[in-house]
C-alpha cells in the first residue's frame, strides 16, 4: 500500500459528573495487516460489504437445518387419499382413452339385434289341398215328406256322391256355407249340383259368418245331372272354379237364381282347396 506506519489518533471522551477530560495519543500501527485483512473479507475482486454479505449468507445456510422429505409438513390429505386420487386419474385417463367400451359393446350387440330385428322371411308358399270343414250351415233344407227325404246341409260335405243337400223350394236367396273352424287360404272350390241347380250364384268368403267377400260370380250355369255321378271329383258334371284367392274361415254357395222354377237349390257335394295357413303367399 506503500504505507507501512502511521499515527493514529484517539480520542476518549468521558461523559459524567466530571469535568470534561480529553486524552490524545500517538500508537504507530501497522495498516498494511489491515490491508490484508480487507483483502481476505473481500475476495477477488470485491469489496468489504460483499464479502460481508456472502459471508452472511453462507453462516445463514450453514445454520439453516435441511429439511428431508420425510419431514416435510404433513397435509389435510388422509392417507392413501393421494394413491386414490392418481387412481381416479388414471381411470379418468383410460376412460379418455376408451370413451365408451360398453358403446362398443352395444354396437356390437346392436349388429346382432340389427339381425335380429331384421325383416322376417317370406311366407311359404301356399299349397292347394283339400280343406275339411268342420261343420256347414244352410239356409233352409228340405225336410222329410210323404215320398221324400230329408235333405239336410250335411249331405253336401259327405263326400258321398249319393246323397245331397236340397234347399227350401222356390227360395231366392238360397245359401250354404262350410266352417272351416280357423281361417285357410282358398284357391279353388268344386261343386257338383243335381239337376235342381243354381243358374246365377257367388262363391263368397269371410271371417265372422256375417261380411262376405265375393271370390267368383257366375251367371247362366245349367249344368246339373239328376243321376248322382259315379266318377266322384272325376265326374264331367264337377265345376272346379281355380285360381280364386281367399283368407277366411267361412266359404259360401249364395244361389240367386234357379235352373228350375218349381224347384229350389240342391248339391250332391261341394268342396273346397288351398292351404290352412291363411298367411301363405299364392
Amino acid at each position: 500500500m506503500g504505507r507501512t506506519y502511521a499515527c493514529v489518533c484517539a480520542a476518549i471522551i468521558a461523559v459524567g459528573t466530571l469535568a470534561l477530560a480529553g486524552l490524545q495519543g500517538c500508537l504507530l500501527i501497522n495498516l498494511d495487516a489491515f490491508d490484508a485483512v480487507g483483502d481476505a473479507s473481500r475476495g477477488p475482486g470485491g469489496d468489504a460489504s460483499d464479502g460481508a454479505v456472502e459471508a452472511s449468507k453462507s453462516s445463514a445456510s450453514d445454520a439453516a437445518p435441511e429439511v428431508s422429505e420425510d419431514d416435510s409438513p404433513a397435509t389435510d390429505e388422509e392417507p392413501g387419499q393421494s394413491d386414490a386420487s392418481d387412481e381416479s386419474q388414471g381411470a379418468d385417463a383410460a376412460d379418455v382413452a376408451r370413451p365408451n367400451e360398453a358403446g362398443e359393446a352395444g354396437g356390437r350387440d346392436g349388429g346382432s339385434d340389427a339381425t335380429a330385428d331384421a325383416a322376417p322371411p317370406p311366407p311359404p308358399p301356399c299349397t292347394s289341398s283339400v280343406l275339411v270343414p268342420k261343420t256347414v250351415v244352410a239356409s233352409s233344407f228340405q225336410p222329410a215328406g210323404a215320398g221324400s227325404i230329408a235333405l239336410p246341409a250335411s249331405y253336401a260335405i259327405d263326400n258321398n256322391f249319393s246323397t245331397r243337400w236340397g234347399s227350401a223350394l222356390e227360395t231366392d236367396p238360397s245359401w250354404i256355407y262350410m266352417d272351416f273352424g280357423a281361417p285357410v287360404f282358398v284357391s279353388e272350390v268344386d261343386l257338383v249340383w243335381q239337376n235342381a241347380c243354381a243358374a246365377n250364384y257367388d262363391i263368397d268368403i269371410s271371417t265372422d259368418a256375417a261380411n262376405w267377400t265375393m271370390m267368383k260370380t257366375v251367371v247362366g250355369n245349367t249344368v246339373g245331372d239328376a243321376i248322382p255321378p259315379t266318377m266322384a271329383w272325376s265326374s264331367p258334371q264337377v265345376l272346379k272354379y281355380q285360381g280364386l284367392s281367399g283368407r277366411g274361415r267361412y266359404v259360401r254357395i249364395n244361389g240367386t237364381a234357379r235352373c228350375l222354377a218349381m224347384y229350389g237349390y240342391s248339391l250332391w257335394e261341394m268342396r273346397a282347396l288351398g292351404d290352412t295357413d291363411a298367411t301363405c303367399a299364392p
